[in-house]
């Protein structure tokens, strides 16, 4: 089964608040939630980021982030995390900020058809570097697997309106705060070591951005059992 974005996918949220909640959502078993998260972040850049969510814990996993306290990073906060759900439930799922009175935006992915051992390969991140990066795309990591499929956020301190984006893309924007963008390619990667790009596009020239980007792996499929012509068959006689 290929990977997909199931149904279930909750809508995003946004707010100026430290605390960012989902409507409730029944993602089903087997499937992985991707949790692109992007924080405005004016100081305190590497302050932790929790998820949490209603009913069963699952386990969550950071799994790559950018700020300003990385070489070449902007003010503001990008970070994807992942969790592996089990038995299906209906669930909320909540980032925390450790920074009081941040604000920012939160997109959860519901993703099917991915390897239940080892659902992600690559990562990357980066920054933006001036003004003719308000429609910024960038060559996110290099495939590990056929078939698999790139996710990405983009936080922009500066706020320059609900960005777009070429890819799949679900924009916020918080007036006087932050703005951001959480994406995902509309189709599954190419043969392993395809250079992955993802596309930004502020609403307006000057964004700082911080983006990350995350690869989640398809289920391998089982290899065939193998047949030997002229096998001899053992006959009921024999038995």
């Amino acid at each position: 089964m290929p990977i997909a974005v199931h149904g279930s996918t909750p809508a995003t949220v946004s707010a100026a608040s430290s605390t960012l909640t989902t409507t409730s959502f029944t993602p089903p078993a087997g499937s992985l939630l991707v949790a692109c998260i992007g924080w405005e972040r004016s100081s305190d850049a590497a302050a932790a980021t929790t998820l949490s969510n209603t009913g069963t814990a699952l386990t969550w996993t950071e799994r790559v982030v950018r700020n300003k306290d990385d070489a070449g990073g902007n003010f503001g906060w990008a970070g994807i995390s992942t969790a592996l759900v089990g038995a299906s439930q209906s669930i909320t799922v909540t980032a925390l900020s450790a920074k009081t009175g941040d604000a920012g935006g939160l997109k959860v992915f519901v993703v099917t058809g991915i390897d239940p051992v080892t659902p992600t390969g690559a990562v990357g991140e980066g920054s933006s570097t001036g003004s003719a990066d308000k429609d910024l795309t960038v060559t996110a990591y290099t495939s590990t697997q056929p078939g698999s499929r790139a996710f990405g956020i983009a936080a922009d301190f500066l706020q320059r309106g609900t960005p777009t984006s070429s890819d799949t893309g679900f924009g916020w924007d918080i007036a006087g705060r932050m703005s951001g963008i959480a994406v995902h390619k509309a189709a599954d990667s190419g043969l392993a070591g395809s250079s992955v790009s993802l596309n930004f596009n502020a609403a307006a020239a000057d964004p700082t951005w911080n983006w990350a980007a995350l690869e989640v792996l398809p289920e391998t499929p089982l290899a065939p059992r193998p047949y030997v012509l002229g096998q001899a068959v053992q006959r009921a006689a024999t038995w």
